[in-house]
């Protein structure tokens, strides 16, 4: 059963709606002949007391540019998490997340650091709302932001370590919009 919405929705929350899902359907689009993932990895998050463990794939994309003195490139990611947070209602409670979107990564010195920096614009959708005792969201689908430092190593720099900040929200398409900060750690296998 649809639920009627008490307010319309905003031109701020369309423009975002619509711009995020744009950008999903050209990284979807730009990526349709990849059907292997160039890089898989693992991440753990905290969020106050909310953990999260998340699995997920990258697929490059066939564009790359300089910018900076360094080499600017984009691939989409797709990753599925489980939060885990407590409730007082429910004692405990978890829920799991679909995300998907564009990240560009920026590595210096012409792309031949070992460093680099990467931020990304995603939508999400999770299995419930999600509710703890401090904080409650409105809406099950979100746009998830993320910016991240990281760095390679291995004899073929098969192996990366980024430490990641990635904000959930609804962008003001429904109140409440508390949105939840995450602090992220990921490691990555570079096929």
């Amino acid at each position: 059963m649809l639920r009627k919405c008490s307010r319309p929705i905003g031109f701020r929350a369309t423009l975002m709606t619509g711009g995020a899902l744009a950008i999903t359907l050209l990284t979807v689009h730009a990526n349709a002949f990849d059907a292997l993932p160039s890089q898989i990895f693992i991440q753990s998050a905290t969020a106050g007391s909310t953990q999260a463990a998340t699995f997920g794939a990258r697929w490059p994309w066939a564009w790359q540019d300089e910018f900076g003195g360094g080499a600017l490139t984009a691939v989409t990611e797709l990753s599925l998490s489980q939060w885990r947070f407590d409730n007082a209602a429910s004692h405990g409670s978890s829920l799991s997340q679909l995300a998907i979107g564009p990240v560009l990564r920026w590595r210096p010195d012409g792309g031949a650091a070992r460093w680099f920096m990467e931020a990304g614009l995603g939508l999400t959708q999770t299995s419930r709302r999600y509710e703890t005792d401090r904080k409650a969201f409105s809406t099950r689908f979100n746009f998830g932001t993320q910016l991240a430092v990281g760095f390679d190593f291995g004899e073929r720099h098969e192996h990366e370590l980024s430490l990641r900040v990635a904000h959930f929200s609804n962008g003001g398409i429904r109140k409440p919009n508390p949105g939840e900060n995450f602090v992220q750690l990921r490691y990555a296998f570079i096929f």
